[in-house]
C-alpha cells in the first residue's frame, strides 16, 4: 500500500510516495494537524479511543493517524519523531478493535509501516482512513452507540439532525453510483459495435470521484496504468488456455491511447471483417476514477450456437480478472485507498438468448453444458471491491463476478477453471 497524496504533501507542497524521510521533513517544518491528518505520540491502548478516531475520519472526508510524532498541544504541530514499534502483532491488535467496535465496518483502511534506516521495527505507522461512502459509522454498543466526525482537528458527535443528514447523504451516493455505472455502460454500447455480436462489459466507478482539480494523466501515466493492470491480471490468474488475456488483446493500441472527454480511450482497431472484429477490445479510463472494459466475445472462441449469443466460460474468467486488475491498478495511479463499484453486464443487439459455453468432457470443442440454461434477461453483476494490494483479496473479487455472472446460466462458480 502506498500514499501518494495528503494533507502532509499539501502542506510541504510536494508529491511522491509517503515514506520515513518524508513524515521527517512534515515534523521539520512543524506541519500542523487538520481536518484530515492527526499526530500520534505513541501506539493507542485504548481501543475505542482508536475506533474514534478512524470512525471519526471515515465519516468525514477521510484522512491519516500518523503514530510516532509527538505534536505541540497548544498548536497541533509536529514536533518529535518519537518512533513507534511496527510489530505485526501491534497492527493486528488494532485492526482488531477496528473490526469489532465500528459499525458498519469501515472498509479500505491501510496501515502503513515506515521504519527509520536500519531498524525495520521502529518507525512510523500511519493508518490511511478514506471517505466512507457506508458513512456514517457508529462505535460502541447497544444504548452507548456514537457517531464521531471531524471538524478541523476537533471530533465532535452526530446530533440527531446530523444522523439524518449522513444517512440521506448515504443512500444518494449509493444512487448516485447506481446510476453512474448504468450510464457507463450505455455510453460504451454506443461506442461499440453491438450490432456486431454478443459484448461483456464491465464499467467500476469510486466510492469518492478523483477530484476535478486534480491534474488529469498523461498519456504516459495511462500506458503506464495499462501495462501495471496488465501484470496484475497474470498475478492474479496466470495466463492459460482457461483464461483469456483481454487487456492482452490491446497489443500495440495500449501503447496509443486516445483522447476522449475527461478520459483516455485505448481500443483495437478493426477492419470490419470477422477476423478484424476477432478479440476486440475497448477501454476507458476516466479522469475521475471509473472505467470501463468491454470485449466482444465472437471471435473468442471457434465453435458457437446457431440463433444463440454464446459466452465461453473462460472469458468470464478472463474478463473478471481483467477488470479487476484494471481496476486496482487505476486506483493505485491516483492513490485512492477506498473502495469502488462494479458491474459487469452483457450486451446484444437482438432478442437471441445468451449461451454459456464451456469445453466438452474431452476438452475439445467448446458446447452449451447440458444441465445450463438459456438465460434472455441477464441480470447485471454488481460488487464492491475494496482497495487492496493483496493478490489473493484481488483473486477473491474476480472470483466473485465471475460466479455471478455464469451462476445465472446455472454454472456453479466453483466449476469454473483458473
Amino acid at each position: 500500500m502506498t500514499v501518494r497524496f495528503s494533507s502532509i504533501h499539501a502542506a510541504l507542497g510536494v508529491t511522491g510516495t509517503l515514506d520515513y524521510d518524508l513524515v521527517l521533513k512534515a515534523i521539520d517544518d512543524k506541519v500542523a494537524e487538520d481536518e484530515r491528518l492527526d499526530w500520534k505520540r505513541e501506539l493507542s491502548t485504548d481501543g475505542d479511543e482508536t475506533a474514534k478516531d478512524v470512525a471519526a475520519f471515515a465519516n468525514s472526508r477521510g484522512g491519516l493517524l500518523v503514530y510516532g510524532v509527538a505534536e505541540e498541544r497548544s498548536t497541533g504541530r509536529a514536533a518529535t519523531a518519537m518512533p513507534v514499534s511496527l510489530a505485526e502483532g501491534e497492527q493486528r491488535r488494532i485492526r482488531a478493535w477496528l473490526s469489532t467496535r465500528i459499525n458498519p465496518m469501515v472498509s479500505g483502511v491501510e496501515f502503513l509501516a515506515l521504519p527509520q534506516p536500519g531498524s525495520a521495527s521502529q518507525g512510523f505507522l500511519v493508518i490511511s482512513v478514506p471517505e466512507s461512502p457506508d458513512a456514517p459509522h457508529g462505535i460502541g454498543k447497544d444504548n452507548t452507540l456514537g457517531f464521531p466526525y471531524r471538524v478541523g482537528t476537533q471530533t465532535f458527535w452526530m446530533r440527531e439532525f446530523d444522523l439524518d443528514r449522513a444517512y440521506r447523504e448515504r443512500f444518494a451516493r449509493q444512487a448516485s453510483q447506481e446510476t453512474r455505472l448504468a450510464e457507463l455502460i450505455d455510453h460504451v454500447a454506443d461506442q461499440v459495435d453491438v450490432h456486431s455480436g454478443c459484448w461483456l462489459v464491465g464499467a467500476a466507478h469510486p466510492s469518492v470521484p478523483v477530484p476535478s482539480t486534480t491534474p488529469a494523466p498523461d498519456r504516459d501515466a495511462t500506458v503506464a496504468t495499462l501495462q501495471h493492470a496488465l501484470q496484475l491480471g497474470v498475478n492474479i490468474a496466470p495466463a492459460s488456455n482457461r483464461r483469456a488475456e483481454v487487456i492482452r488483446a490491446l497489443d500495440n493500441n495500449a501503447l496509443n491511447p486516445r483522447v476522449g472527454l475527461r478520459r483516455w480511450v485505448a481500443a483495437t482497431q478493426t477492419n470490419r471483417t470477422p477476423e478484424g472484429l476477432s478479440d476486440q477490445v475497448h477501454i476507458e479510463l476516466h479522469h475521475d476514477g471509473s472505467t470501463v472494459l468491454a470485449t466482444r466475445l465472437d471471435g473468442w472462441y471457434r465453435d458457437s450456437i446457431k440463433g444463440k449469443c454464446c459466452v465461453p466460460d473462460y472469458m468470464v474468467t478472463g474478463f473478471a480478472v481483467d477488470l479487476v486488475a484494471l481496476v486496482q491498478s487505476t486506483a493505485e495511479a491516483s492513490g485512492f485507498t477506498g473502495h469502488t463499484l462494479l458491474r459487469v453486464d452483457l450486451l446484444r443487439s437482438d432478442e437471441s438468448p445468451f449461451a454459456l459455453i464451456a469445453p466438452d468432457r474431452h476438452g475439445g470443442n467448446f458446447t452449451q453444458p447440458f444441465w445450463t440454461r438459456d438465460v434472455r434477461r441477464f441480470i447485471p453483476a454488481v460488487t464492491v471491491a475494496p482497495r487492496t494490494d493483496v493478490v489473493d483479496q484481488m483473486r477473491a473479487i474476480a472470483r466473485a463476478i465471475a460466479t455471478d455472472v455464469v451462476s445465472q446460466f446455472g454454472y456453479p462458480g466453483q466449476d469454473l477453471q483458473w
